[in-house]
């Protein structure tokens, strides 16, 4: 089975004036091609930090993150971005889409990003806009699309460079529970169909039970658990 992201003894603190807080204290997870791993814990636990540290948007002050095997050296900001921007797909609890642009634009953007031409990343979104039963509102800007559409557009965006994991923050937590449920299912049936790794922080426990394994995040340390 091939191993997407590795997390090795992952160590992160924060300093105040009063005090440093160890939110992440030594955290071991290896996440394999088509798995999807679910993150629970209570508010403050740590759940966003470690996604951030997984995802490559913040540093920890110590161990090793690995992608597809490779080792990422954090003193390389250019390796940093590549590697993001080429294996990593990122869902957030509010959609973050720009109002600016059109649904198909927003979708095509990061392959824009990535250095494909504006007719080749439109060309790609097409198809994602299809599987994510948007197409039809392809020239909308989200302003004028529901809480449930903007959220499958910003999934669909999510995989448009081909992610081998997509990490998710809450991805449902904006939505009323039928649709959350409905959009969740999107995220899944897309992420089998690619065959795509998935790291999810919920605290909707009624979507933990479709993952293929739950870990709890408490007092910095990362336990299984089993959900009935």
């Amino acid at each position: 089975m091939t191993k997407i992201l590795s997390l090795q003894n992952i160590q992160k603190a924060y300093k105040t004036k009063a005090e440093t807080l160890n939110v992440l204290k030594g955290i071991d997870l290896d996440i394999n091609q088509s798995e999807v791993v679910g993150i629970i814990g209570a508010s403050g636990s740590g759940k966003s930090t470690l996604l951030h540290v997984a995802g490559l948007l913040d540093m920890a002050d110590s161990g090793d993150v690995c992608i597809n095997g490779q080792k990422v050296e954090f003193k390389s900001n250019d390796q940093v971005t590549k590697l993001r921007g080429q294996n990593i797909g990122f869902i957030y609890q509010f959609h973050h889409l720009l109002g600016e642009f059109t649904a198909i634009e927003n979708v095509a953007m990061p392959a824009m990003i990535a250095g494909k031409s504006r007719t080749e990343a439109l060309e790609k979104a097409e198809p994602l806009l299809k599987q994510f039963d948007i197409y039809k509102r392809k020239d909308h800007y989200p302003s004028q699309m529901s809480g449930g559409e903007q959220q499958r557009l910003a999934i669909a965006r999510a995989f448009m460079n081909d992610p081998s994991i997509i990490i998710a923050d809450e991805p449902t937590g904006n939505l009323d529970e039928s649709l959350a449920h409905e959009v969740f299912e999107y995220l899944l049936n897309a992420a089998k169909l690619k065959k795509t790794a998935c790291l999810i922080a919920t605290h909707d426990m009624q979507l933990v039970k479709k993952m293929t394994v739950v870990y709890n995040l408490e007092k910095g340390k990362l336990s299984k658990v089993t959900v009935k």
